[in-house]
């Protein structure tokens, strides 16, 4: 089989998509090399301001590359004009990784687009059960789901950092020592919750509780000002960007990890990623019952879903981590190895080579 992928997102730019881009096509390719397997490739490893120039040459360039093609895979919707015309000349067999957002988008221009070229793929790949809900709203069919991976170089940092690196890490950033420390990681947009977490939930937590914010963002002002408002300056520690050493660290000092996403008008969780390099590092993992999420950690297995918006809720299940230690480490272990056997990037890779047959049929 011949697969030619073309993708917008991928590293060294940092989010969910470019991680999805990267590890499918790297697993797809070792996998490829056993059963002879030719993948090729077009892709933007600059920010989306070279969008401008990029997409006239993916499209001429997708154009020419997927005359020998078997399947021609989208990174998302926003290519779909590529495949459109990959249909159009060449009668080419197009999936195309839905993620949420790519397809709820409000602009009217852009839903446009979509009504006009994303319909007739062979298969829509969706990353969550909200994601695919999503995309069958738009009228795009047939829909299957398959998670995101996660990498496994980001695991174990619980069981690998010293003592004198987590002490030499509090002093650092001014943080008091041997507290129980909750954890969000990611980028600080309304829907992400910090913001509602820390007037909502913080001051209702024992004060024992030191709340650790990791990432930068459009809410990084309303944050701070929260912080002060709320006078929680010595519970809420808002550390901003850290460098990858740190978040070892960081990941290895938490005793829970706290994903309070809230309803966004226009914006969504497709997935949840951090979430599961949170569980990977047996870190318990206590997050909103809401959109892709509820795909990324089930429940009592590798994560705990709250309701959203909900401080009561939230409350409840972390005093329960709280209060019993055993507790927390046994759920901490287990959940690694559930994310573990389960978001897998080879076992994933093999689902969506699957699809690919099926779609060849």
């Amino acid at each position: 089989m011949r697969i030619l992928f073309i993708t917008r997102k991928h590293p060294p730019s940092v989010g969910g998509m470019q991680n999805l881009s990267y590890n499918l096509i790297q697993n797809l390719e070792e996998q490829g090399k056993k059963r002879g397997d030719k993948i090729d490739a077009i892709i933007l490893r600059k920010s989306q301001w070279h969008l401008i120039w990029w997409l006239p040459y993916a499209l001429a360039r997708g154009l020419i590359a997927a005359r020998r093609a078997d399947i021609v895979h989208l990174g998302d919707p926003l290519l779909s004009l590529i495949g459109w015309l990959a249909k159009i000349f060449w009668r080419k067999k197009v999936v195309v990784t839905v993620h949420g957002l790519d397809v709820t988008f409000p602009f009217f221009l852009y839903q446009g687009y979509l009504k006009l070229f994303a319909r007739d793929f062979d298969r829509y790949v969706c990353i969550s059960s909200y994601a695919k809900k999503e995309a069958e709203i738009k009228g795009l069919s047939p829909c299957v789901v398959i998670p995101v991976g996660v990498d496994f170089k980001k695991s174990n940092f619980k069981f690998q950092i010293s003592k004198v690196s987590k002490e030499n890490f509090c002093q650092k950033h001014h943080l008091p020592q041997d507290r129980f420390y909750l954890l969000t990681v990611g980028r600080l947009v309304k829907r992400k919750g910090v913001g509602w977490f820390i007037k909502n939930a913080m001051p209702a937590l024992p004060r024992e509780m030191i709340y650790l914010v990791i990432g930068d963002g459009a809410e990084r002002e309303n944050i701070q000002y929260l912080i002060k408002e709320q006078k929680l300056q010595d519970r809420v520690y808002f550390l901003g960007k850290i460098t990858e050493e740190e978040l070892k660290t960081v990941y290895a000092l938490s005793d829970l990890f706290i994903m309070p996403n809230v309803k966004v008008e226009g914006d969504a969780e497709g997935f949840g990623l951090v979430a599961l390099e949170a569980a990977l590092n047996s870190l318990p993992v206590i997050a909103s019952r809401l959109e892709g999420i509820c795909d990324a950690i089930a429940h009592n297995q590798n994560g705990i879903l709250a309701e959203s918006r909900n401080a009561a809720s939230f409350k409840r299940e972390i005093l329960k981590f709280f209060r019993d230690d055993q507790y927390r480490q046994r759920f901490g272990r287990e959940a690694a190895v559930f994310t573990t056997a389960n978001y897998n990037w080879s076992n994933i890779a093999e689902r969506y080579y699957q699809e690919f047959l099926n779609v060849l049929l």
